[in-house]
Protein backbone atom coordinates (compact mmCIF):
# COMPACT_ATOMS: atom_id res chain seq x y z
CA UNK A 1 0.00 0.00 0.00
CA UNK A 2 0.94 3.64 0.22
CA UNK A 3 3.08 4.66 3.16
CA UNK A 4 2.82 8.36 3.97
CA UNK A 5 6.21 8.25 5.71
CA UNK A 6 7.94 7.18 2.50
CA UNK A 7 5.71 8.99 0.05
CA UNK A 8 5.12 6.06 -2.26
CA UNK A 9 4.38 2.35 -2.52
CA UNK A 10 6.36 0.10 -0.21
CA UNK A 11 5.10 -3.10 -1.76
CA UNK A 12 7.88 -4.63 -3.84
CA UNK A 13 5.29 -6.61 -5.84
CA UNK A 14 4.26 -3.39 -7.60
CA UNK A 15 6.34 -2.72 -10.70
CA UNK A 16 6.57 -0.36 -13.66
CA UNK A 17 8.72 -0.95 -16.76
CA UNK A 18 9.92 -4.09 -14.98
CA UNK A 19 11.27 -2.05 -12.06
CA UNK A 20 10.06 -2.21 -8.47
CA UNK A 21 7.94 0.63 -7.09
CA UNK A 22 9.26 0.06 -3.59
CA UNK A 23 11.07 3.34 -2.88
CA UNK A 24 13.07 2.01 0.07
CA UNK A 25 14.14 -1.05 -1.88
CA UNK A 26 15.23 0.97 -4.88
CA UNK A 27 17.17 3.63 -2.97
CA UNK A 28 18.84 1.08 -0.71
CA UNK A 29 19.84 -1.14 -3.64
CA UNK A 30 21.76 1.71 -5.20
CA UNK A 31 22.90 3.03 -1.84
CA UNK A 32 24.57 -0.25 -0.94
CA UNK A 33 27.02 0.36 -3.79
CA UNK A 34 27.52 4.03 -2.91
CA UNK A 35 27.99 4.18 0.86
CA UNK A 36 31.21 6.22 0.90
CA UNK A 37 30.61 10.01 0.96
CA UNK A 38 33.37 10.71 -1.56
CA UNK A 39 31.95 8.16 -3.97
CA UNK A 40 28.55 9.76 -3.52
CA UNK A 41 30.07 13.16 -4.34
CA UNK A 42 31.66 11.78 -7.51
CA UNK A 43 28.27 10.47 -8.58
CA UNK A 44 26.48 13.72 -7.69
CA UNK A 45 28.84 15.47 -10.13
CA UNK A 46 29.06 12.94 -12.94
CA UNK A 47 25.66 11.19 -13.05
CA UNK A 48 23.91 14.33 -14.40
CA UNK A 49 26.75 14.75 -16.91
CA UNK A 50 26.32 11.18 -18.16
CA UNK A 51 22.59 11.72 -18.52
CA UNK A 52 22.96 15.08 -20.28
CA UNK A 53 25.62 13.88 -22.70
CA UNK A 54 23.49 10.86 -23.59
CA UNK A 55 20.63 13.24 -24.40
CA UNK A 56 22.96 15.25 -26.64
CA UNK A 57 23.80 12.08 -28.57
CA UNK A 58 20.13 11.19 -28.98
CA UNK A 59 19.22 14.77 -29.89
CA UNK A 60 21.26 14.43 -33.08
CA UNK A 61 18.60 12.03 -34.37
CA UNK A 62 15.80 13.49 -36.51
CA UNK A 63 12.27 13.90 -35.11
CA UNK A 64 10.31 10.67 -34.80
CA UNK A 65 7.96 12.05 -37.46
CA UNK A 66 8.88 14.67 -40.05
CA UNK A 67 5.95 16.84 -38.95
CA UNK A 68 7.16 17.02 -35.34
CA UNK A 69 9.46 19.69 -33.84
CA UNK A 70 13.21 19.09 -33.49
CA UNK A 71 12.98 18.03 -29.83
CA UNK A 72 10.53 15.21 -30.58
CA UNK A 73 13.40 12.84 -31.30
CA UNK A 74 14.32 9.56 -29.61
CA UNK A 75 15.48 11.47 -26.52
CA UNK A 76 11.86 12.45 -25.77
CA UNK A 77 10.45 8.97 -25.01
CA UNK A 78 13.63 8.18 -23.08
CA UNK A 79 13.15 11.26 -20.90
CA UNK A 80 9.43 10.56 -20.48
CA UNK A 81 10.22 7.04 -19.30
CA UNK A 82 12.42 8.47 -16.54
CA UNK A 83 9.92 11.18 -15.66
CA UNK A 84 6.91 8.87 -15.45
CA UNK A 85 8.72 6.25 -13.39
CA UNK A 86 10.15 8.82 -10.95
CA UNK A 87 6.79 10.53 -10.50
CA UNK A 88 4.95 7.27 -9.89
CA UNK A 89 7.69 6.01 -7.55
CA UNK A 90 7.78 9.22 -5.54
CA UNK A 91 5.45 12.05 -6.53
CA UNK A 92 7.19 14.67 -4.37
CA UNK A 93 10.93 14.21 -4.85
CA UNK A 94 10.68 12.05 -7.94
CA UNK A 95 8.42 14.63 -9.54
CA UNK A 96 10.93 17.38 -8.74
CA UNK A 97 13.76 15.33 -10.27
CA UNK A 98 11.61 14.74 -13.35
CA UNK A 99 11.12 18.49 -13.76
CA UNK A 100 14.84 19.20 -13.19
CA UNK A 101 15.88 16.63 -15.78
CA UNK A 102 13.21 17.98 -18.08
CA UNK A 103 15.05 21.29 -18.10
CA UNK A 104 18.33 19.46 -18.76
CA UNK A 105 16.70 17.47 -21.56
CA UNK A 106 15.31 20.58 -23.24
CA UNK A 107 18.56 22.56 -22.87
CA UNK A 108 20.61 19.74 -24.41
CA UNK A 109 18.19 19.50 -27.32
CA UNK A 110 18.38 23.26 -27.72
CA UNK A 111 22.19 23.18 -27.82
CA UNK A 112 22.14 20.63 -30.63
CA UNK A 113 19.47 22.54 -32.54
CA UNK A 114 21.38 25.81 -32.22
CA UNK A 115 24.47 24.12 -33.63
CA UNK A 116 22.39 22.62 -36.44
CA UNK A 117 20.94 26.03 -37.35
CA UNK A 118 24.35 27.69 -37.13
CA UNK A 119 25.82 25.15 -39.49
CA UNK A 120 22.99 25.72 -41.98
CA UNK A 121 23.77 29.45 -41.99
CA UNK A 122 27.44 28.69 -42.60
CA UNK A 123 26.51 26.61 -45.63
CA UNK A 124 24.98 29.63 -47.30
CA UNK A 125 26.19 31.23 -50.52
CA UNK A 126 29.14 32.88 -48.79
CA UNK A 127 30.32 29.71 -47.09
CA UNK A 128 33.58 28.08 -48.02
CA UNK A 129 33.34 24.90 -50.10
CA UNK A 130 34.69 22.74 -47.27
CA UNK A 131 33.26 23.07 -43.81
CA UNK A 132 34.35 21.45 -40.60
CA UNK A 133 32.10 18.83 -39.09
CA UNK A 134 28.96 20.31 -37.55
CA UNK A 135 28.93 17.77 -34.73
CA UNK A 136 31.00 19.74 -32.23
CA UNK A 137 28.47 19.10 -29.46
CA UNK A 138 28.62 15.37 -30.23
CA UNK A 139 32.40 15.33 -29.76
CA UNK A 140 32.25 17.40 -26.56
CA UNK A 141 29.51 15.13 -25.20
CA UNK A 142 31.55 12.03 -26.02
CA UNK A 143 34.60 13.31 -24.14
CA UNK A 144 32.54 14.32 -21.11
CA UNK A 145 30.66 11.01 -21.18
CA UNK A 146 33.83 8.94 -21.20
CA UNK A 147 35.45 11.07 -18.48
CA UNK A 148 32.33 10.80 -16.32
CA UNK A 149 32.20 7.01 -16.57
CA UNK A 150 35.94 6.77 -15.90
CA UNK A 151 35.63 8.96 -12.80
CA UNK A 152 32.85 6.79 -11.40
CA UNK A 153 34.61 3.50 -12.12
CA UNK A 154 37.78 4.81 -10.49
CA UNK A 155 35.76 5.97 -7.49
CA UNK A 156 34.31 2.49 -7.11
CA UNK A 157 37.73 0.89 -7.43
CA UNK A 158 39.74 3.14 -5.13
CA UNK A 159 37.17 4.78 -2.82
CA UNK A 160 34.18 2.47 -2.47
CA UNK A 161 36.20 -0.70 -2.91
CA UNK A 162 33.27 -2.39 -4.59
CA UNK A 163 32.14 -2.96 -8.16
CA UNK A 164 29.44 -0.55 -9.38
CA UNK A 165 25.75 -1.43 -9.10
CA UNK A 166 25.45 -1.85 -12.86
CA UNK A 167 27.36 -5.14 -12.56
CA UNK A 168 24.35 -6.47 -10.63
CA UNK A 169 21.51 -4.78 -12.49
CA UNK A 170 22.49 -2.58 -15.44
CA UNK A 171 19.06 -1.15 -16.28
CA UNK A 172 18.11 -0.59 -12.64
CA UNK A 173 21.35 1.31 -12.03
CA UNK A 174 20.92 3.57 -15.06
CA UNK A 175 17.38 4.42 -14.04
CA UNK A 176 17.99 4.95 -10.32
CA UNK A 177 21.23 6.93 -10.41
CA UNK A 178 19.75 10.42 -11.02
CA UNK A 179 17.11 9.94 -8.31
CA UNK A 180 19.58 8.53 -5.79
CA UNK A 181 22.10 11.37 -6.13
CA UNK A 182 19.29 13.91 -5.74
CA UNK A 183 18.13 12.23 -2.54
CA UNK A 184 21.66 12.03 -1.15
CA UNK A 185 22.14 15.73 -1.89
CA UNK A 186 18.91 16.54 -0.05
CA UNK A 187 19.94 14.44 2.95
CA UNK A 188 23.36 16.09 3.00
CA UNK A 189 21.79 19.56 3.02
CA UNK A 190 18.95 18.63 5.38
CA UNK A 191 19.51 15.35 7.30
CA UNK A 192 16.01 15.59 8.79
CA UNK A 193 14.29 15.65 5.39
CA UNK A 194 11.97 12.65 5.31
CA UNK A 195 13.80 11.26 8.30
CA UNK A 196 11.81 7.98 8.49
CA UNK A 197 12.60 7.26 4.86
CA UNK A 198 16.27 8.10 5.37
CA UNK A 199 16.42 5.83 8.41
CA UNK A 200 14.77 2.96 6.53
CA UNK A 201 17.06 3.35 3.52
CA UNK A 202 20.25 3.61 5.57
CA UNK A 203 19.25 0.65 7.74
CA UNK A 204 18.68 -1.45 4.61
CA UNK A 205 22.00 -0.27 3.16
CA UNK A 206 23.81 -1.27 6.35
CA UNK A 207 22.18 -4.70 6.27
CA UNK A 208 23.14 -5.23 2.61
CA UNK A 209 26.70 -4.07 3.23
CA UNK A 210 27.05 -6.45 6.18
CA UNK A 211 25.84 -9.33 4.01
CA UNK A 212 28.25 -8.37 1.23
CA UNK A 213 31.20 -8.11 3.63
CA UNK A 214 30.33 -11.49 5.12
CA UNK A 215 30.24 -13.00 1.64
CA UNK A 216 33.62 -11.45 0.86
CA UNK A 217 35.15 -12.99 3.98
CA UNK A 218 33.64 -16.36 3.10
CA UNK A 219 35.33 -16.21 -0.28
Amino acid sequence: GINAEYGRLTDSKQTMFGLSLDLVEQLSFYGAYHAHPLNQLVHVIFVPLIWATAVIWLAHAPPLLSSLPYWANISLPCYLGYAIYYTVLDAQVGGAVAVLYGFIWYYCNRLVQNERLSNKRKRGAAAKPKQKSAWTMWRIATVLHVVSWAAQLLAHRFIEGRAPALTTSFAQSLVLAPLFVFYETLWFISPTFRAPLAAAVHASVSKQLAAWQEAQLAN
